[in-house]
């Protein structure tokens, strides 16, 4: 009969464990602690590997532990690494995409902002003309009011009805010129007004 070298225990069959003190049993790795002979100098393989299988029960699972933890590490840095690799291409096409449109929208803004600035030019040239035509009828009806008002002039004086004449055929010139400037815009201008405000002088 074989005893347990730790709770000295009684061994019915070979165990590799005893069921007393449930500690490793391995005979053979007991008997080669000490080299061979009389002499009592411990065998440090032996006693590494008795060592080892005592606590094997909770070496090979911090083993597996710490080998499942550096593969999940690894298998996350490479998962993350693609994840994000995927990603930056995904930015980059989004980004290419962006810059496309706004390339196109900037051309749409182009032509829109030159088409409102021909418009702007077009009306800013309508007003002034209608602001010289204003102009040149204020004219004729201040002139025309001073001819009138002026008791010095009659209907029969031959200078001063050649002076008005020749003031107001000057004025009505220009302000036909301004009128056919006005007809060549988008503008629809309305008939020419009769500016004969004394016939006559003017027959």
């Amino acid at each position: 009969m074989e005893y347990c070298p730790f709770c000295s225990g009684p061994l019915t069959k070979p165990a590799r464990i005893c069921p007393h003190c449930n500690k490793a049993i391995e005979l053979n790795i007991y008997q080669s602690v000490f080299s061979p002979g009389e002499s009592t100098d411990p065998n440090k393989k032996a006693r590494r590997k008795l060592w080892f299988a005592e606590h094997a029960r909770f070496i090979l699972p911090g083993l597996f532990l710490v080998l499942g933890l550096i593969i999940g590490v690894v298998f996350m840095f490479g998962y993350a690494t693609l994840h994000f690799q995927f990603k930056e291409n995904r930015y980059e096409a989004e980004i290419a995409k962006l810059n496309q449109n706004l390339d196109q929208a900037g051309g749409q803004t182009q032509v829109v902002r030159d088409s409102l600035n021909s418009q702007i030019a077009s009306q800013d040239s309508i007003i002034q003309i209608l602001a010289e035509q204003k102009n040149l009828m204020r004219q004729v009806i201040a002139f025309t009011r001073r001819m009138a008002n002026n008791s010095t002039i009659t209907p029969g004086t031959t200078n001063e009805a050649d002076y008005f004449r020749r003031n107001f055929r000057y004025l009505e010139r220009q302000y036909n010129t301004q009128h056919d400037n006005l007809s060549q815009t988008e503008y629809l201008p309305e008939n020419l007004p009769n500016l004969e405000t004394m016939p006559a002088l003017l027959e």
